[in-house]
């Protein structure tokens, strides 16, 4: 196993145990989402309606949920800001990173440091062969889409 798969399963199994932490504490039970919602979002993605997706992703967010279901609508919401607008990626990174600030709980902010690690690691995963041929800066440049591959390590 290769020291990013260590990090990423660390995370994982840290970010697990904060969860079972964080919901033995609560003092009242979160509102579970219907699983009618989320069956309405999907069928939308399907049909290719992301905008109208987004737009009820955005009002499942306004309302008050779980934890769980709070991070799975960020999840949801920043995957379908890459299809929708142009430069998705660089959308979803600064949603995520938003999000990640707005965040009160130990256990919204480790999810959220997850989804902001996974996303770095897909970027270089698919644009491994621009990365690895990029020559290092003195000074890591502030747009992630230019990094070599010492700046994702």
């Amino acid at each position: 196993m290769n020291y990013a798969a260590k990090i990423l399963m660390f995370i994982v199994c840290t970010m697990t145990f904060l969860q079972l932490v964080s919901f033995t504490k609560q003092t009242t039970p979160p509102k579970p989402m219907s699983k009618t919602s989320w069956t309405e979002i999907d069928s939308l993605i399907n049909i290719g309606q992301t905008k109208s997706a987004i737009k009820q992703v955005e009002y499942l967010l306004s309302t008050d949920l779980s934890t769980v279901d709070k991070l799975k609508a960020v999840k949801y919401k920043a995957g379908l800001l890459v299809s929708t607008e142009e430069k998705g990626e660089s959308v979803e990174l600064k949603y995520l990173q938003e999000e990640l600030f707005k965040a009160k709980t130990t256990v919204e902010k480790s999810f959220l440091n997850f989804y902001i690690a996974d996303f770095y690691h897909n970027h270089y995963q698919r644009n491994r062969w621009k990365v690895n041929q990029r020559t290092q800066l003195v000074t890591k440049p502030a747009n992630f889409e230019e990094w070599a591959k010492p700046d994702f390590q």
